[in-house]
């Protein structure tokens, strides 16, 4: 009993000391992970501060959006909402102000707190003068799948038919819908004022189908009279595909030849092979006297069977011979299309229409 114990015991801190080393080896890795996000953290903040420094405003904001999914800072988004105003995406700009003012009013130990909200501040004034409000309004009845663009950006379902932020400026309205026409409007939002556009759509019509497109002309009729009308060509008939009856049978033909050409030659020669291999010379088969016996015999099947041979060759050479005159009495058809003409006839009382047909 004493021995259980002492097993049970050993048991018990093995597994324990097992746990702290599993424990202590997850604590390290993720502090690893955590140290490998903060260096790529800072490398992205370092390459948009310099980006911001030489005018590259559009990869600025990019780089510092990217380093703002690591780790949000309120420094970081005064950062991002500059370069967004500076490369004119002012309402982006105005959201990422505002966001980096209510942080640094939550978290009073921000290093430059003070500073950075200050320069977030001055970026929401400046970005209001720069913008306008517009309000884009929809059909009553919505056709399906409407799609709205403002400035070639999809404007949310949320903020149709309220008034929305936009860049002042010229703005291309845009909006797609199943079953009509797409709308299109050119508009000048102006700084601190409110444009409402409204969207209306033309349904698509239909073309119409079939038909060709008639040919009016005026004619004179042998007695004075004047005649009009239209003349409408008859459709060309397509090629008729397929083969001739020539092609057909030269085709059968020439099959059964190749067939018949191939058992008349080659069953000879494999039963002549293997009499051979069963025979042999005299010399060395006692039985060569009753195998030769039994190869006479069957001589007369093997010659019927060559007789088959060449008669299939000379099948074979019809069958192809009718195939290519086949061939080439169907490439030298020339089909014309006839050309109908219906002309309604005007002559002094007389009302009619006479049928042309021209082949």
């Amino acid at each position: 009993m004493v021995g259980g114990m002492m097993v049970g015991s050993r048991l018990f801190w093995a597994l324990g000391a097992a746990t702290l080393v599993g424990s202590f080896s997850s604590v390290c890795t993720a502090q690893a992970e955590d140290a490998r996000q903060a260096a790529i953290r800072r490398t992205m903040i370092e390459n948009a501060q310099r980006a911001q420094e030489t005018g590259q405003f559009a990869q600025c904001a990019e780089l510092a959006q990217r380093a703002a999914s690591l780790q949000d800072t309120g420094s970081l988004r005064r950062l991002l909402a500059e370069c967004q105003l500076s490369a004119g995406r002012v309402v982006e700009a105005i959201g990422n102000g505002e966001f980096c003012i209510a942080m640094l009013r939550r978290d009073e130990r921000a290093v430059g707190r003070d500073v950075h909200m200050a320069a977030c501040q001055r970026v929401v004034q400046e970005g209001r003068t720069r913008s306008a409000q517009i309000v884009v309004r929809t059909p009553a009845t919505e056709p399906p799948n409407l799609r709205v663009l403002v400035g070639g950006q999809p404007l949310a379902r949320v903020e149709w038919n309220i008034a929305t932020l936009s860049a002042a400026g010229r703005l291309v309205i845009e909006a797609t819908a199943d079953g009509m026409q797409p709308f299109r409007r050119d508009v000048d939002a102006t700084s601190g004022s409110l444009t409402e556009i409204r969207i209306e759509f033309t349904p698509v019509v239909a073309a119409p189908t079939g038909g060709a497109t008639p040919q009016s002309g005026a004619n004179t009729s042998a007695n004075g009279g004047s005649t009009s009308g239209e003349s409408r060509p008859a459709p060309t008939p397509r090629p008729r595909g397929g083969a001739s009856p020539l092609m057909v049978v030269g085709g059968i033909a020439a099959g059964i030849g190749v067939v018949g050409t191939v058992v008349g030659f080659a069953v000879p020669a494999a039963m002549v092979a293997g009499f051979q291999a069963r025979c042999g010379p005299t010399a060395t088969n006692p039985a060569f006297e009753s195998c030769h016996a039994e190869a006479r015999a069957g001589q007369g099947g093997l010659d019927a069977l060559s007789g088959v041979g060449f008669a299939s060759i000379a099948v074979a050479g019809v069958g192809g011979a009718l195939m290519v005159v086949g061939a080439m009495s169907r490439g030298a058809t020339n089909e014309r299309a006839p050309t109908v003409a219906v002309v309604p006839m005007v002559s002094g009382s007389t009302r009619g229409a006479s049928l042309f047909v021209r082949w």
